[in-house]
């Protein structure tokens, strides 16, 4: 019989890192049940949004379905496009109807079926219908990544809620939940705790990605988890070289070191002056890539993550740094963005690098799998300090509220001259991963 397996929290192909974890997260589960049926939420505030999100993991023959709970922000969607920042008045209109959502989707999850009922009326017909196959599904999956953490704001009840919808949802119908290698924490504030704690202690397994999250889970919660490596690791390049592609971009592959670099338009939730901070981070990374280039070296700006929102559209930062660049500078770099590209694509596309400075944690996963040594530039959560030391390459990350120009040039100058020691460490880690997986496949198999 064929086993119906929903994946949470959604499907979002722009984003590479994200579509690369659910991609792996299926292939984990196949390993188990081999003729399984997935079903995935659908990301986007329309169907322009929902089509640029889901085509290429459609086309996979993966199912997607309406959202019950989706983002506030879609009551104003055209500004969630365009801006980085938003205002009071954009936040009062988010709070309106989150209020609204929550009055409604909490009805879903009371144990009483007249409430339920209540609850439905205010669904759509595709969303009732998402709703009556989350009910027959045999089991859900938590996809690997990274999602639950909390910073002691207001705001984070809500998050939280919004976050772990879904598991609530599966407890409310009896449904065994595996959460597959995560990055969880920081977890302040008492209330949004108690929900992560709520939703973590029912379920039939959860892993984490790195040590950092496993300490952070035992002492907050009061939680074991098991530790396994982040999905991404698994991910194989596409077949497709890309040297011609590379070429006719005007990058000098076997004439120059080429130096990759992902960004993102972080908005700094916990600084005092986010905008300062902001572009405190552009100008070190100008001042950065300004060395580079003087040092005979190309680089390349990949625009690693499309959107949804302009929060997580790289191309915003990368134009702000490259802004900054002097003509001359400009002249030896290249900007590379391709919304045909999937995250194997990218994969094999770092490949051709020789070092990568990723914002964008999964850009350097990507890179580290096709052995080309990273720096991490870590932004919330465990997940990139975490991971980097459990690789014993903790030296190669830095904060993205502290970044500097010269932190970033020691350490590529560190790579560039001793390449084969940091590979080395790459070996390593990969030479244990397939082990990990099997024993991951075996634990899930028992918990089911």
């Amino acid at each position: 019989m064929t086993k119906k397996i929903f994946i949470l929290p959604s499907v979002t192909d722009l984003n590479r890192g994200d579509q690369a974890l659910v991609w792996e997260s299926i292939n984990v589960v196949k390993d188990i049940y081999e003729n399984a049926s997935f079903y995935l939420f659908e990301s986007g505030n329309s169907p322009e949004d929902t089509h640029l999100q889901t085509r290429q993991t459609t086309a996979l023959g993966y199912k997607t379905v309406p959202r019950i709970l989706k983002h506030p922000g879609r009551i104003n969607r055209k500004k969630q496009h365009k801006s980085v920042r938003y205002s009071v008045g954009d936040y009062f209109l988010w709070g309106m109807q989150a209020v609204a959502d929550l009055f409604v989707t909490f009805l879903l999850l009371i144990p009483f079926s007249p409430l339920n009922a209540l609850g439905k009326v205010f669904l759509s017909k595709g969303q009732k219908n998402t709703l009556e196959a989350f009910k027959s599904c045999d089991a859900v999956f938590v996809k690997g990544g990274g999602f639950i953490h909390t910073y002691g704001k207001i705001t984070d009840i809500y998050l939280i809620y919004f976050s772990l919808y879904y598991m609530l949802l599966a407890i409310r119908y009896k449904k065994k939940i595996i959460v597959l290698p995560n990055s969880i924490g920081p977890l302040k504030g008492f209330l949004p705790r108690q929900i992560i704690r709520f939703a973590l202690k029912r379920c039939a397994l959860v892993t984490v990605r790195e040590n950092v999250s496993g300490d952070c889970v035992k002492k907050e919660i009061n939680l074991n988890t098991y530790l396994f490596p982040d999905l991404g690791f698994y991910l194989q390049p596409s077949e497709t070289n890309f040297n011609d592609y590379l070429k006719a971009k005007g990058i000098p592959l076997g004439e120059k070191k080429i130096i990759g670099i992902t960004l993102r338009p972080y908005r700094f939730p916990n600084s005092p002056d986010p905008q300062k901070r902001y572009e405190s981070y552009v100008t070190e990374l100008a001042q950065f890539v300004e060395y580079l280039v003087k040092k005979d070296l190309h680089v390349v700006f990949s625009a690693h993550t499309l959107g949804p929102s302009s929060h997580e559209d790289d191309r915003i930062a990368l134009k702000d740094v490259m802004f900054k660049l002097s003509e001359t500078t400009k002249n030896h770099t290249t900007y590379l963005e391709d919304a045909e590209l999937d995250c194997r694509d990218l994969t094999s596309i770092y490949s051709h690098f020789d070092v990568m400075v990723g914002t964008r944690f999964h850009s350097v996963i990507f890179a580290l799998n096709v052995e080309v040594p990273s720096v991490a530039i870590a932004y919330g959560g465990n997940k990139s300090f975490g991971i980097m030391k459990d690789l014993g390459l903790d030296e190669f990350v830095f904060p993205i509220e502290e970044v500097k120009s010269v932190d970033l040039v020691t350490s590529v100058a560190t790579i560039l001259e001793g390449k084969e020691q940091y590979v080395q460490k790459i070996r390593k880690h990969r030479n244990q991963l397939n082990k990990d997986r099997a024993t991951l496949i075996n634990l899930i198999s028992t918990k089911l």
